[in-house]
């Protein structure tokens, strides 16, 4: 005798060993193990293997003319899910609580990410105006050389509160280059101001305002600042009518007007560099703006000071000077763009 005649079959091996795992009931007898190979129906061995797997999928495909259960063993062996009714396309639902326990919570559902909205300075529009200003300050450059050499020298030499200011050196254009400086400035606050306003809109008006929206803000922006100006320059004629000192207020308006050539020319640069950076950037050069706008105003006080003492007029008109004309209008348009 060999030693694989003492050993059952492999199919009765796999049905002695489940058999006698499973507890009987009580009054019943286990049956001896059998060396003689038993018969199970294909779909009777699938049935058990499914029951014994420990796993229940959370759906079951059947035929028409069927109906599934989650275990093939009688009785107490049964699976705690019962028999499942059939759909009409063929597939049995499972409760969540069933198949991911009774403590199981469902999660809420996560909204998909939102686009970013397209912002105003982002469009091919304020960029085209962008790209106008650059092409219209490379101009003047081109144009006023001389005349730009001329405005430099005379405030680096602290001639800017001179007697003569008002005349024409030489015989150049420095009155006509100081009307082109200010009308570029005054479309060089516009394209500032839409700019640094842009992150402050709503996300909700900035959405239903329409691409053309950023040349009418550009264009409002604009004429508020020259509407500033020509405050200043009216409440300066106002004064010198007054108090009979036309020649002073002359020599003031153009100290303003020199030192606003000077920052069109200083801060155009950066400007251009910081209106085509993309959006939530270019803070670096929004820095270089504002050091070089302060060191600009530093430099006009102190010109305006040296103005007022060398006229022996007090410090308190000099004091009232910048809060009505210089302070006072910047102050109000900032709290109307505020609100």
């Amino acid at each position: 005798m060999t030693p694989f005649d003492t050993y059952p079959a492999p199919d009765s091996v796999t049905r002695t060993v489940v058999d006698s795992a499973l507890p009987s009931p009580a009054g019943t007898a286990v049956a001896a193990p059998s060396s003689r190979r038993q018969n199970i129906p294909p779909a009777r061995r699938a049935s058990t293997t499914d029951s014994l797997s420990g796993t229940t999928p959370s759906r079951h495909l059947a035929s028409d003319a069927e109906t599934v259960t989650t275990d093939t063993l009688p009785g107490q062996f049964a699976d705690s899910l019962q028999t499942l009714p059939r759909l009409q396309d063929g597939y049995f639902p499972v409760a969540p609580n069933v198949v991911f326990g009774a403590l199981s919570t469902s999660a809420p559902t996560a909204a998909p990410p939102r686009a970013a909205a397209p912002t105003l300075t982002s469009n091919a529009l304020f960029q085209s105006l962008v790209l106008l200003f650059a092409a219209t300050y490379a101009l003047m450059l081109y144009r006023h050389m001389g005349d730009i050499r001329l405005l430099l020298g005379r405030i680096l030499r602290g001639g800017a509160t001179g007697n003569r200011l008002g005349d024409d050196p030489g015989g150049s254009g420095l009155p006509r280059f100081l009307h082109v400086t200010a009308a570029v400035g005054i479309l060089f606050v516009g394209i500032l101001a839409v700019k640094y306003g842009d992150p402050f809109i709503p996300r909700a008006l900035g959405e239903a305002m329409p691409r053309s929206a950023v040349l009418l803000l550009l264009l409002g922006a604009s004429l508020a600042f020259a509407g500033i100006m020509l405050y200043q320059a009216a409440a300066l004629g106002i004064a010198g009518s007054v108090t009979l000192s036309q020649p002073f207020t002359g020599q003031l308006l153009l100290l303003k007007r020199t030192y606003f050539a000077l920052v069109v020319l200083t801060l155009s640069p950066p400007l251009l560099f910081y209106a085509l950076c993309p959006p939530g950037t270019g803070s670096v050069w929004f820095y270089v703006i504002a050091i070089e706008l302060l060191l600009t105003v530093l430099l006009y006080l102190r010109e305006t000071l040296h103005l007022f003492i060398s006229k022996k007029i007090s410090i308190l008109h000099w004091f009232l000077y910048l809060c009505t004309v210089e302070i006072f209008p910047l102050s109000l348009l900032w709290l109307l763009a505020a609100r």
